[in-house]
């Protein structure tokens, strides 16, 4: 998981998942009642399964994840930020103990990493199959 600050962030960490996924199918969808003000809080249920590393294989492990996704809100009601906490359990930050110290400049590389590598605009994504596979 990474920290993705900003718009084109968050659209090249979306725009990248099926570079990494050979499937992410949402079993599950609600809207928790104890959504924060200007905000949508979803419980949902993804099962991730993750391409294989083994060239004649189309699929690999496969994790399922239940995280409460936030979708905070402007005025407009259009969408500033998006928290995702894996297990319901909060994202440790730089100032949450040594493990939010160690975990949080993890994160926002890692975010940066994939704005890098992945265009934000979904046009200039590569779909090609033989591009995926590789």
């Amino acid at each position: 998981m990474s920290i993705a600050e900003g718009l084109d962030s968050i659209k090249s960490q979306f725009n990248g998942m099926p570079k990494l996924f050979a499937e992410s199918i949402t079993q599950k969808c609600d809207l928790l009642a104890d959504s924060p003000p200007n905000a949508l809080a979803l419980n949902l249920t993804q099962p991730y399964v993750f391409k294989s590393l083994i060239p004649l294989n189309s699929k690999g492990a496969q994790k399922t994840m239940n995280s409460k996704v936030t979708l905070h809100l402007d005025w407009d009601g259009l969408i500033t930020k998006h928290d995702e906490e894996w297990d319901h359990k909060e994202n440790l930050e730089g100032d949450d103990g040594l493990m939010g110290k160690l975990m949080a400049p993890r994160k926002k590389t890692d975010a940066k990493l994939v704005k890098k590598a992945m265009p934000s605009d979904p046009s200039k994504v590569s779909w090609d199959v033989d591009a995926l596979a590789g």
